[in-house]
């Protein structure tokens, strides 16, 4: 008889929504999405704002419980918003929220000692997931989330939240029995913060299937440009989130780019368009949220891609479907972080 399977706990401050689309919830579903070849899944993650609760059997086991956020966060949120005008605080949001949500801590609950090994996406919920003896508990991180969070979050409000996502960062370091950097400078950066043993930090680097994106062939390339009303002009392209460092790409894009070139056209693809919708530009479309078909037809339809980052850790997922699409890439040092890329 072949051994029991043995059960895995993810928990995150995000849903595994698929498609994914952001670099976060790739990584979170495709991680999972093959773990589950050895192991049984259950995810514990918040969802949209007064919803009903859902659970989601992505495969016979690979479980996702969902729960709805709730009055607390929508306070939280227009709290944030309207006095200290942060443009992204979702993470700092589900983090002091979840103190007092009792629904998503009854699930968590419910679930806990069911499992052989917990796996935190993030620290932000670390609180919930004590250390017990007989779990392995891991730190999956996706950033230095200090790091990131102290540059998204201003002012001194901003200063005092991002000091107690380090110290949730910190605990999560430290109980944690093994913990995952997606970059060798994050794992250095991680012992170096918070004073904890490089061996103990794991690169689980991000990547991508090439099968998903392969370099185009004429035909397809011809075919994407029509489809999209493209000439001959080059043509860059931007991914991104609504996400603060996404933005500032952007508006990098617009104010320093696009009038030098204007005779090339540039694709704004993503979330990040909602904040950029209304803005003149004659050479910039603004493709907004996008299918996973839409998607490779932007990438196809392209000549040159761009990741003028100027903030964030970890590294960026939009780099390997580049990559894999094979494409030149433009990007700053900071877009190119936690990656080995030569001029």
């Amino acid at each position: 008889m072949a051994p029991a399977r043995k059960k895995i706990l993810a928990i995150n401050f995000f849903p595994a929504f698929t498609p994914p689309k952001s670099g976060g919830e790739l990584r979170y579903y495709h991680i999972y999405k093959h773990l589950r070849e050895y192991y049984d899944i259950t995810m514990v993650n918040p969802t949209h704002l007064f919803v009903e609760p859902e659970e989601i059997h992505h495969f016979p086991n690979m479980i996702e419980h969902r729960i709805p956020k709730n009055k607390r966060h929508l306070f939280l949120h227009r709290a944030f918003s309207k006095l200290f005008h942060f443009r992204e605080c979702s993470a700092a949001v589900v983090m002091i929220a979840s103190y007092f949500d009792r629904a998503f801590k009854a699930r968590i609950t419910e679930v806990l000692p069911r499992a052989d090994i917990v796996v935190n996406e993030s620290p932000f919920l670390i609180h919930l997931t004590p250390k017990n003896k007989d779990q392995l508990l891991i730190y999956n991180s996706y950033n230095i989330e200090y790091n990131l969070q102290r540059e998204m979050l201003g002012g001194v409000s901003g200063r005092f939240i991002s000091g107690w996502i380090r110290r949730h960062e910190k605990k999560a370091c430290r109980i944690s029995d093994l913990v995952f950097a997606t970059s060798e400078e994050d794992r250095q950066g991680f012992s170096d913060l918070y004073n904890i043993s490089a061996r103990k930090v794991l690169l689980i680097p991000n990547g991508v299937d090439p099968s998903e994106h392969p370099p185009p062939l004429l035909e397809e390339r011809l075919s994407a440009r029509k489809n999209l009303g493209l000439g001959k002009e080059p043509v860059f392209i931007f991914f991104g989130s609504a996400h603060p460092p996404n933005i500032k790409a952007v508006e990098f894009i617009v104010s320093r780019m696009a009038p030098f070139f204007q005779d090339a056209s540039f694709l704004i693809a993503g979330k990040v368009c909602q904040h950029f919708e209304k803005k003149e530009g004659t050479n910039i479309r603004y493709m907004g949220r996008f299918s996973e078909e839409e998607k490779r037809g932007f990438l196809q339809a392209a000549d040159i891609a761009l990741n003028p980052m100027f903030s964030g850790s970890g590294t960026n997922l939009k780099m390997f479907d580049y990559f894999s699409s094979g494409l030149p890439v433009i990007a700053t040092p900071k877009g190119a972080r936690g990656i080995p890329l030569r001029n």
